[in-house]
C-alpha cells in the first residue's frame, strides 16, 4: 500500500508437488477494478505468454499508473512443458503520491518550530491537541487517513480509536 513508484515491481511464488519443475513463461494482467480482473481481464496492462523464468520483481510496464488508486492483478505461469497454470488469486498494490502536486491534503500545526537536535525532542514541550469535526457532503463508501507525526498521535472516528 502506498506505493510511490510509476512502475513498481511484481513478484510470486510457484509452488508445486511435482520435483524438478520450472517456470518457462508467465502472464499478468492487471486492473483498476474488482469486476475486470474477476474475469481475468487486464485493463491496465495484460503481458500475453512470456517467456521467461523471472518470478521476482517483475518490472510492471503497462498504462501510466494514476496516484491514490488500487490496482488489482494476477499471474499465471507455464512449466517446462508449456503448461499453463491456474490464475493467482487476486492479489492488489495501491499507488501514493507520485509528485507534490498530487497531494490534496494540508499540514496542520500550533506554530511551534520542528526539532532541530534530537536531545530538544525530549524537552518539557508539551504536545499541542488537533481537534477538528469532519462532515462529509455525501455518503463515503471508503476513507483513508494519512497520518504524520513528530512523535505521539491518535486518531479517533466517531469516538473510537
Amino acid at each position: 500500500m502506498g506505493i510511490g513508484l510509476t512502475a513498481p515491481r511484481l513478484s510470486w511464488i510457484l509452488i508445486g508437488k511435482e520435483h524438478n519443475q520450472s517456470q518457462s513463461a508467465y502472464e499478468i494482467i492487471v486492473s483498476d477494478n474488482e469486476r475486470d480482473i474477476n474475469q481475468f481481464k487486464g485493463n491496465i496492462w495484460k503481458t500475453g505468454k512470456t517467456s521467461s523464468g523471472e518470478s521476482i520483481l517483475v518490472k510492471y510496464n503497462g498504462k501510466k499508473l494514476k496516484p491514490f488508486t488500487r490496482y488489482f492483478w494476477r499471474v499465471r505461469c507455464y512449466d517446462q512443458n508449456g503448461r499453463a497454470t491456474p490464475w493467482s488469486t487476486i492479489q492488489w498494490f495501491e499507488t501514493a503520491a507520485f509528485l507534490d502536486t498530487d497531494w490534496k491534503g494540508k499540514w496542520i500545526s500550533d506554530g511551534s518550530k520542528p526539532y532541530e537536535k534530537d536531545e530538544d525532542f525530549y524537552k518539557n514541550d508539551p504536545a499541542p491537541l488537533f481537534r477538528r469535526p469532519f462532515a462529509p457532503k455525501s455518503k463515503l463508501a471508503a476513507a483513508r487517513l494519512y497520518i504524520s507525526g513528530l512523535g505521539y498521535y491518535e486518531a479517533y472516528l466517531n469516538g473510537k480509536k
